[in-house]
């Protein structure tokens, strides 16, 4: 059952659908996790999205491997600002 809502999240192409099946996935916490979190934080633009990926990640990783990818998160953040200034849906949520 997990392995085919995670080969469903890689395959389709809309991003609600894709969102809730890795909530949903998060919450699951499956055996091959860490890997699946992984592939999902490089997959996903969406800050959230990559945000829910890590909070999965960090139930199999160490909290080194963690620092890694929210430290660039933090970088993206800080970034996103001045790229996309009138962008606030996508990342003012994260900032508060």
């Amino acid at each position: 059952m997990e392995e085919t809502r995670m080969e469903t999240y890689f395959n389709t192409k809309d991003i609600a659908k894709r969102n809730a099946l890795l909530k949903q996935i998060v919450f699951d916490l499956p055996e091959q996790g860490k890997d699946f979190f992984l592939k999902a934080y490089k997959k996903e633009r969406y800050l959230d999205m990559r945000l829910t990926a890590i909070r999965g990640y960090a139930a199999f990783a160490s909290e080194e491997e963690v620092a890694v990818l929210m430290n660039k998160m933090l970088e993206i953040l800080k970034k996103r600002s001045e790229t996309t200034p009138y962008n606030y849906e996508e990342y003012e949520i994260l900032r508060s």
